[in-house]
């Protein structure tokens, strides 16, 4: 919803101490996404629709979009058939499974999102990028 959305107005672009209130106890978990694709470039993007998203990417093409929410945030990415193929192959998919097999597709690949507010529900994530960068390698 977009009143979760801290960050919605052109003029209320992210500083990291606004991140961090806005966070709350999430802002570790951010952290540790941002140690795990250090590699990767970011950029903070405007959008009128989301207001302000940090994108992930490699030589243009998007890894995620990270969208900051009050006490949490949400991860938006698009995977490519043949990587949708592998995960689904995965013996180690778990919890995962139904995610990915019922993402919609797009021009851009199948969807996905995670919603993350807690330590829980963010290790499925990372185990996920994690899988996604070894895949994309």
């Amino acid at each position: 919803m977009l009143d979760e959305q801290p960050f919605l107005g052109k003029s209320n672009r992210p500083t990291e101490q606004a991140l961090k209130a806005a966070l709350g106890n999430t802002y570790t978990l951010y952290q540790e996404l941002n140690s795990l694709v250090s590699a990767y470039s970011q950029e903070w993007v405007f959008s009128k629709r989301g207001g302000w998203i940090l994108k992930t990417y490699d030589r243009k093409k998007a890894l995620f979009y990270f969208v900051p929410l009050n006490d949490g945030f949400k991860i938006s990415l698009a995977i490519r058939e043949d990587e949708r193929a592998v995960f689904l192959q995965d013996g180690e998919l778990g919890i995962l499974r139904d995610k990915i097999s019922g993402s919609e597709k797009y021009v851009e690949g199948y969807a996905l999102q995670f919603k993350i507010t807690n330590r829980n529900e963010f290790q499925p994530l990372d185990w996920f990028i994690r899988k996604l960068i070894a895949i994309r390698l």
